[in-house]
């Protein structure tokens, strides 16, 4: 492995992870020391893989999580998530009402990882429906508008690329709210520069989900991982996103003790409207993934059968 960490040949590395993974009587401890020092983040990944138990989780990962590298530590958080995190020795025997305040403790940790895990598909659909709200203005071809200069540039494919190679939601979301936030602006130059006639989009709309995407990217943001400058420029709509980054910045959060779940309301308001008798007279295909019935998940639901119908429609 450390030849493979100097020489970066893929095969080689191929052929290790082989090994460690069937026949090496190397324990899984010894493994994750290896790929540490050897950078590995492949190795990483395949060792929590294999793991399914809190316990073998526990005698495999330092304690000390601070001490490994960054992608390391990024890839054991998650395993731990996956886990509920329980990293914890067994505790000596204590009072009643600390038996009781730890099993409310635990409701709670995991209400944090439901709430995070719920965040990120909140996040997913709202990054869905405004990449679908584009795509719907193009397909009118308005004065010729496109957005080949902005896809074709190298910032932009670099971040697909980096969409397309992601590990996770999270960092899907990163790049992709990323991605918009350049094609968002690149449409409000465009139109800003057209010729009036024909174009009927509110500009102002384009000023209201420009303000969607900077707290999507500050909740995904990773130190490892590459940003396009956003905020920078010279033009009308980089003052307009630079004042509203600022003013959401200044905000702070209110709980609201009405909605229990928050991200839950953000999915619900990123459905796309339906009129009465619309979903009936599109064709949707067969077979296409579901949200599953034992889910019941009525919310999420009502949103991906409300996109398609939106997005099918528009092909008709």
């Amino acid at each position: 492995m450390s030849v493979v960490d100097y020489l970066h040949v893929p095969k080689l590395e191929a052929q290790c992870l082989k090994h460690l993974s069937q026949r090496s009587e190397w324990t899984l401890k010894d493994q994750f020391t290896l790929a540490e020092n050897s950078h590995s983040e492949k190795l990483v990944r395949q060792i929590m893989n294999s793991m399914n138990d809190s316990f073998v989780f526990n005698e495999v990962v330092p304690s000390d999580l601070d001490s490994l590298a960054n992608n390391t530590k990024s890839i054991v958080l998650q395993k731990a998530f996956q886990l509920l995190g329980h990293r914890k020795p067994s505790p000596p025997p204590i009072e009643h009402e600390e038996i009781f305040e730890q099993r409310i403790n635990e409701i709670l940790e995991q209400v944090e990882i439901q709430n995070h895990e719920g965040q990120v598909l909140a996040d997913q659909c709202r990054l869905l429906k405004t990449h679908s709200i584009v795509e719907e203005f193009l397909v009118l071809k308005p004065n010729g508008i496109r957005l080949d200069e902005v896809n074709d540039s190298a910032e932009m494919r670099e971040l697909m690329n980096q969409r397309h190679s992601a590990h996770n939601a999270l960092e899907r979301n990163y790049f992709e709210a990323q991605i918009q936030v350049a094609k968002w602006k690149h449409l409000y130059t465009k139109i800003d520069d057209a010729d009036p006639e024909g174009i009927n989009f509110d500009k102002e709309i384009i000023n209201d989900v420009l303000l969607w995407f900077p707290p999507i990217i500050n909740r995904n943001k990773r130190n490892n991982l590459g940003a396009l400058e956003l905020a920078v420029g010279n033009l009308p709509i980089d003052a307009i996103y630079r004042n509203g980054v600022a003013r959401i910045e200044n905000q702070r959060l209110v709980p609201n003790l009405m909605n229990p779940f928050q991200w839950m309301r953000s999915i619900e308001i990123s459905s796309p409207k339906v009129q009465n008798g619309q979903l009936e007279n599109v064709q949707i295909p067969d077979g296409i993934r579901q949200v599953p019935a034992e889910a019941n998940f009525k919310i999420l639901d009502n949103f991906i059968r409300n996109i398609r119908c939106k997005y099918y429609d528009g092909l008709a």
